[in-house]
């Protein structure tokens, strides 16, 4: 398989799982009430917290390690797993005893049956990654994510519930599981090598620490909103950050793609043409990604009542706030191909680490005050890390202040929101998807007006470049 067709499968294995995860709380919030959605997402969280310390770098173990690695990685893999398995039984017996709905512990206890597949899971993803797989590690992970929001819609409709959406998660581990142990060959084996456990460990331990932070920005926002303000709220805070997560995860994905197709493989010798494409990528990534997240916080309205109903009204403020802090952080997108080239990478974990834990002590101290409030402060952390991933680049690449958004593409943003507000103001009370459509269609005409004005040039030579590709 060409690389160019391995990229695209890699890619889509990235979008698809985003856009399901963005579609099942989508269906979850048309099915279930708010708190019995929140609930789920609370205890989806503590399972995922659980997910991340059996995965614990376990894959890439594989990746870098020997050709003898992996029967001990795998024995590392099953027994965090068995661990995890025990940690479920331990919470679900404290829910039991704490007299909450049966069905509240008997969900974390299917969830956590998937634990058990993802050992030989990971294991597998690191086998066919080591030998240059990628796009027979990526399908498997297509079909399961499809099976995966198929049988939820099912088994919501029946009228499962949450126990639906969690007998559909099981049915993803089992599927992703075959998939992956069928393409990987079934290498099943476990061993033991102190010297190779004692190579995993750091590797792991790396990764883990990563996906913590992750984790802590993520699912733990949710167990913070849950506990100042209870599931309802997480489920309104949880389908809006996801909404906009979803588009943010999509174009990213796209950009960082293209950037280390585009950017030049270059090192301090050639630092001066390496800074030109840098600035013309980000030029052409800002006019191109804004409209996006713009337009989705000028559109959330319309768009949450048409997806999910009136009801869900509180979702749509969180869509427009998160669509601007996802816009915020686009600039990482760029930062990491540019500082690759040039051997700096070193600079953006650390800088992450600071933007999250500013980010999480910004909802720490708003939480009390209302999901707004939490989104609020997630947008002044967005733009605190994209300003601060800026200078990172400018200091690496650049003479200080060289890269910033042109003020053209500020006025076209300007523009666009113009026309979607006066289009809304048109039409008055109307019907949701008439409003969406409308919206649209009036940002998008003055956003391509801005273009065809303003940016003529640089429209056609990435329309040229994208039919060469």
């Amino acid at each position: 398989m060409s690389r160019a067709r391995q990229g695209g499968w890699v890619l889509a294995s990235r979008v698809v799982p985003q856009a399901g995860g963005a579609l099942l709380l989508i269906l979850g919030a048309r099915f279930l009430t708010p708190a019995a959605l929140g609930q789920f997402v609370l205890i989806f969280a503590g399972v995922e917290f659980l997910r991340r310390l059996v995965r614990a770098g376990w894959r890439e173990a594989v990746i870098v390690g020997e050709a003898d690695t992996p029967p001990v990685v795998m024995t590392l893999s099953i027994a965090s797993a068995l661990a995890a398995q025990v940690a479920t039984f331990g919470a679900a017996a404290l829910m039991w005893q704490a007299g909450l709905e049966p069905r509240y512990p008997l969900c974390l206890l299917m969830l956590g049956a998937t634990l058990v597949p993802l050992a030989p899971t990971v294991v597998w993803e690191g086998v066919l990654l080591r030998r240059r797989q990628p796009d027979r590690e990526a399908k498997p992970l297509i079909v399961a994510e499809i099976a995966h929001l198929l049988l939820a819609f099912l088994l919501l409709a029946l009228g499962l519930g949450i126990l639906g959406l969690a007998l559909a998660r099981i049915a993803r581990a089992l599927v992703l599981c075959l998939g992956l142990g069928v393409a990987a060959g079934w290498p099943v084996a476990v061993g033991w090598d102190r010297a190779r456990a004692a190579a995993a460990f750091p590797v792991s331990g790396n990764v883990t620490a990563s996906a913590m932070i992750n984790f802590a920005t993520t699912y733990g926002v949710d167990l913070i909103v849950g506990f100042y303000l209870g599931p309802a709220s997480v489920a309104f805070f949880r389908v809006g950050s996801r909404i906009a997560g979803a588009l943010s995860e999509a174009m990213n994905e796209t950009v960082r793609v293209l950037a280390w197709s585009s950017l030049p493989a270059a090192g301090d010798a050639e630092r001066a043409r390496l800074a030109d494409r840098v600035e013309r990528f980000f030029d052409q990534a800002v006019v191109l990604v804004a409209p996006v997240f713009v337009g989705l916080a000028l559109v959330a309205g319309p768009l949450v009542a048409l997806l999910l109903g009136p009801d869900w009204r509180a979702s749509a403020q969180v869509v427009t706030l998160m669509a601007i802090a996802r816009l915020f952080q686009s600039p990482a997108t760029v930062a990491w191909p540019a500082l690759a080239i040039i051997g700096r990478t070193g600079l953006l974990p650390r800088l992450t680490a600071v933007i999250a834990g500013s980010a999480l002590v910004a909802i720490l101290v708003t939480g009390p005050h209302g999901i707004l409030a939490i989104a609020w402060s997630q947008v002044a952390a967005a733009l605190f890390g994209g300003l601060a991933t800026i200078a990172v680049l400018n200091r690496a690449i650049f003479a200080p202040g060289r890269l910033r958004a042109r003020v053209d593409t500020l006025a076209g943003l300007a523009l666009m929101a113009l026309c979607v507000i006066g289009a809304r103001a048109l039409i008055g009370e109307a019907a949701p998807a008439v409003a969406l459509v409308t919206e649209i269609i009036a940002g998008a005409a003055g956003y391509g007006l801005f273009l065809w004005w303003r940016r003529r040039d640089m429209v056609l030579r990435v329309t040229a470049e994208a039919r060469r590709a």
